[in-house]
């Protein structure tokens, strides 16, 4: 990503963010030096976490606004070929005409005719100074005035590489300047924020938590998430250590006096990465359903659960209401335990062992027999017999009694 796409990627905070991303994406994979953007739609779908149906969706309402523009461009054998975007860096409303453009295509467009080339037909400028007004491939001359000095400059593709240092391309009301064109990532655009007050480390480890915890942190959280870390900086905390607080909680955000209140209750010296301390908001009840299905997972050699997606986090949820919150997934996984069939002791039908998946567990269906202890009752093959209604309203009294007289009954 160049300075130049990531400078006007920032400035496009009026798009929905779903559209910013995909957005971001694309000025992700621009070429500031050839002026190429051609991800394949798949590439932007992984990146943005998005299924492609949703990304195009996105791309055409990009293209309606004036954004980018894109040629399409047929392919042989097994598909087509990806398409080419033309990114609008001075989209002004106007016609094509009154737009700066970075071409994508260079190969369709050709370059300008003009005598200063070098020796293999490119420009002497070609792909100039990282943030200079000329990169890439402009179809025409450019003037205007160079922010910050008031003088009239003009730009064409044979002119002289600008000097632009990264104080002159920072973004007014931002504490940090872009980083260099080639670190410039999209979780760099989140991470930046924070590293104003928190290390490297931190902030890059939260922003992955987020994203394990099915809620990815966007920009403008970013932004909220490092106002209280410099209230937690001000006030003599340690920005580090709170959003390691995040981490353990479960936590999707983090609030100044959380953090001061937890540093009260924790004896001195002792890091809150480290203790449990009691205090603060109650942790995610799914974090904790999937920690304890983990560490189950490790003493039995069942499937770890090495991702909670968005999906997963809703079935576990479900399930969680079911029973009575994480009390009964513990008794769940209690009665997963005592069954010859869910453990993997005896074969199944096709002369497999069963092995154990979260997934499996967050079914509606296989929960329930998992509560009912259906599985426990299975036959000399270790499959469970059908249910009636009586059988389950029995498993019902059951769980009941189990749970008053805390034991079997």
């Amino acid at each position: 990503m160049s300075i130049e796409a990531y400078n006007w990627w920032m400035q496009q905070s009026h798009l929905p963010p779903a559209e910013r991303v995909v957005l971001g994406v694309l000025c992700h994979h621009h070429n500031g030096r050839t002026g190429r953007c051609d991800p394949a739609q798949s590439t932007v779908a992984e990146s943005a976490g998005m299924v492609e149906r949703t990304v195009r969706r996105h791309i055409k309402s990009l293209e309606h606004q004036g954004l980018l523009s894109r040629k399409k461009r047929g392919g042989h054998g097994e598909g087509r070929m990806s398409d080419f975007f033309e990114l609008h860096f001075d989209f002004t409303g106007k016609t094509d005409e009154g737009n700066r453009t970075i071409r994508a295509n260079s190969e369709a467009d050709g370059l300008p005719d003009n005598s200063c080339t070098s020796d293999e037909g490119l420009p002497d400028n070609f792909g100039g100074a990282t943030g200079q007004f000329g990169g890439g491939l402009p179809d025409t001359a450019l003037s205007g005035k160079q922010e910050g000095t008031g003088k009239e400059q003009e730009y064409s593709p044979c002119s002289p590489p600008v000097e632009t240092t990264f104080a002159d391309t920072a973004q007014p009301g931002l504490p940090f300047a872009p980083l260099p064109a080639e670190k410039v990532t999209l979780r760099d655009a989140l991470t930046a924020p924070l590293t104003a007050f928190a290390s490297v480390e931190a902030a890059s480890s939260y922003v992955a938590y987020r994203h394990r915890l099915g809620k990815p942190l966007s920009e403008a959280g970013a932004k909220r998430t490092a106002e209280q870390l410099r209230q937690i900086a001000e006030r003599g905390g340690d920005p580090d250590e709170a959003l390691a607080l995040i981490e353990k909680h479960g936590l999707a955000g983090l609030k100044a006096d959380w953090y001061f209140e937890a540093k009260a209750g924790a004896p001195t010296g002792t890091s809150l990465a480290v203790i449990d301390h009691g205090t603060g908001p109650a942790p995610d009840p799914v974090v904790q359903a999937v920690d304890a299905y983990n560490a189950k997972a490790a003493e039995h050699g069942w499937s770890r659960c090495q991702n909670l997606t968005p999906g997963r986090r809703r079935k576990i949820n479900a399930r969680l209401r079911e029973c009575d919150g994480i009390e009964g997934w513990h008794y769940a996984l209690s009665e997963v335990e005592k069954s010859e069939f869910l453990m993997g002791r005896v074969s199944g039908r096709d002369g497999t062992a069963f092995k154990m998946r979260i997934d499996f567990m967050a079914q509606p269906e296989s929960f329930a027999r998992i509560m009912e202890g259906v599985y426990d009752r299975g036959s000399a093959k270790g499959h469970a017999q059908p249910t009636s209604t009586a059988a389950r309203d029995a498993g019902d009294i059951r769980r009941v009694l189990e749970r008053r007289h805390g034991g079997a009954v």
